[in-house]
């Protein structure tokens, strides 16, 4: 009878293509972290303002959540600030940026309430990768990072 002719494609697909997990990398640190691919882009004026900062959600003078993150010296108000989210943590840890409040309400499934922005479409991942990006650098404490 032998294989129907459909199958043979995938047969020799199957026998080419090797099988097993790929392993640990030797050097890691030539695959660093994505960072920010948007020429010219600004955190503070052209991600948390426009999509953090309308309505009342994040905007002075009315902050509805009690942060905001649109008025100049936005980086010194969140660097090791605690969050009134829950359990309260910091919404840029300088110890770990990586465990940012910040990022965490930004990402598909945060660990407490809902993702941000809240009733809006999630961040594109270029867009994550800038935040990601300017945390670690508020963190560090690099400067031109608090518009």
């Amino acid at each position: 009878m032998g294989i129907p002719r459909g199958r043979v494609g995938a047969l020799i697909l199957s026998l080419a293509v090797p099988c097993g997990c790929a392993g640990a990398l030797e050097d890691p640190d030539r695959f660093p972290p994505p960072t920010c691919t948007l020429r010219g882009f600004d955190v503070p004026a052209d991600l948390l303002a426009v999509r953090c900062g309308s309505g009342d959600c994040h905007a002075a003078p009315t902050v509805a959540a009690q942060l905001d993150l649109v008025s100049p010296g936005v980086a010194s108000r969140l660097l090791d600030a605690v969050s009134q989210g829950c359990p309260p943590r910091r919404l840029v840890d300088t110890s770990s940026p990586a465990m940012s409040y910040l990022l965490d309400k930004v990402s598909a499934v945060p660990r407490c309430g809902d993702p941000m922005p809240l009733g809006q479409l999630p961040l594109p991942e270029d867009e994550k990768a800038c935040l990601e990006g300017w945390v670690t650098a508020v963190a560090a404490g690099s400067g031109e990072t608090d518009s």
